[in-house]
């Protein structure tokens, strides 16, 4: 099962992949940056601040959710998207946090103007293929869980099963002892 569970964040992480690429090479976004310093920039790029989030640690990644709620330099869509971001990076969510992620995303979609320009239309961009990646990631939590509790299930079936075969058994042994000693009798 854990393997299973590795497989579906590996697989997780390459559709991540193939979604920026496939901004990078439709020209919403320029080449990502390696990042430096303790935090973002106000106008970072979406990948680039993808990148920093990755790069953090769980405990980093609280205090900077954190911080970005208290931020009030930054635009309100941004600071949502971003937010959404740091709850669902893989190895460091929950299933919760990505329904959190996931609902944000799908707020900040409905409210949002479709016609934006500039670092708010590449965020939206990114918005629309991140949920789908959140979606998937639920879709495949909910598959593990459904596949755990059947192994579960079977588990149990094969516990009866091997209580019903020592049972029966038991039986034979003590209808053969009933007739060695009817043989012995006679």
């Amino acid at each position: 099962m854990k393997s299973t569970a590795n497989m579906l964040l590996r697989l997780n992480k390459i559709c991540i992949l193939l979604w920026c690429i496939i901004l990078l090479f439709t020209g919403c976004v320029g080449i990502p940056h390696i990042l430096k310093g303790t935090g973002p920039s106000t106008e970072l790029s979406v990948l680039n601040y993808y990148h920093w989030v990755e790069s953090l640690t769980v405990t980093e990644c609280r205090n900077e959710i954190q911080k970005l709620k208290e931020r009030r330099d930054l635009d309100p869509m941004i600071k949502h998207l971003q937010l959404a971001m740091l709850l669902s990076i893989p190895e460091r969510t929950t299933p919760e946090d990505d329904e959190l992620a996931k609902n944000i995303i799908e707020q900040e979609i409905k409210s949002s103007d479709s016609k934006l320009n500039g670092l708010k239309d590449d965020y939206r961009r990114f918005a629309l293929i991140w949920i789908e990646v959140l979606k998937d990631r639920m879709k495949q939590t909910n598959l593990l869980n459904d596949l755990n509790s059947q192994v579960h299930d079977l588990e149990k079936k094969n516990e009866i099963l091997l209580k019903q075969i020592e049972a029966l058994k038991s039986i034979e042994k003590q209808i053969n002892k009933r007739e060695i000693s009817q043989d012995i009798e006679q």
